[in-house]
């Protein structure tokens, strides 16, 4: 899993040196980014949090890692230039330490949530692959795993034990007779959240009702508040 994470990575890095490569007259500290950098690192730190959380795959957040991504060149890209003297300066030096720090930690965050989606995607494979409405929530490269993980799990099943059996039993994602071959996430599962503003209607458990007021943590069934998440109302903790 470690090298598929690299390699979208890698992905991401080979968008943004196109992107470079058509925009190579002006200054890079010039281009404008719409959140500051730290803003963005908290966005991606909810965006995984929230990733942990929910039993299904949520959206892959492209342009908060292309912005992100694009962070992690330049400071590199500073840390190289810098390098270089042989005797530099303490202050260089302090600043290289600071920026060497504040991109690990960067690289610990992207790393995790390409991990959470990818264990996900290995888990949920079959549930994905069936349903178009997941696999627009995905990466290309992200399809491009799930598709091949797929290929490799249908031919290890075929090798071990499907082949023994009759053509009409070796299908690996069937639904018939009232027994599904495919795992789904547990939409139902618990989770918690918290109110970024106050729900107007309450969301209804069984006979009960929950009024959902801002800045306030509950608990409730994923079923109950996933719809909310899409406008920011709740997220999840």
């Amino acid at each position: 899993m470690q090298d598929d994470i690299d390699n979208i990575i890698e992905e991401l890095r080979e968008d943004l040196e196109e992107f470079d490569d058509a925009n190579n007259d002006s200054d890079a500290d010039e281009w404008k980014i719409p959140e500051s950098s730290q803003n963005d690192v908290d966005e991606l730190l909810k965006y995984w949090v929230s990733e942990r959380a929910a039993p299904e795959i949520l959206e892959f957040q492209k342009s908060l890692l292309d912005r992100i991504m694009f962070r992690v060149r330049r400071q590199i890209e500073f840390i190289e230039m810098n390098s270089m003297d042989l005797q530099p300066e303490k202050d260089i030096k302090f600043k290289l330490l600071i920026v060497e720090s504040e991109l690990e930690r960067i690289k610990f965050v992207v790393r995790n949530y390409l991990r959470t989606r990818l264990s996900k995607i290995d888990k949920y494979t079959l549930y994905i692959k069936s349903n178009e409405r997941l696999i627009q929530r995905l990466s290309r490269e992200e399809i491009e795993y799930m598709n091949d993980h797929y290929d490799l799990l249908h031919t290890l099943y075929k090798d071990q034990f499907l082949s023994a059996l009759p053509q009409s039993l070796q299908k690996i994602d069937d639904t018939s007779g009232g027994v599904s071959m495919i795992e789904e996430p547990n939409m139902d599962a618990p989770v918690f959240i918290r109110v970024n503003k106050t729900v107007e209607f309450p969301i209804k458990i069984d006979d009960d009702e929950v009024d959902l007021i801002r800045d306030n943590i509950y608990v409730l069934r994923y079923s109950k508040i996933r719809r909310l998440m899409d406008d920011n109302s709740v997220v999840l903790i």
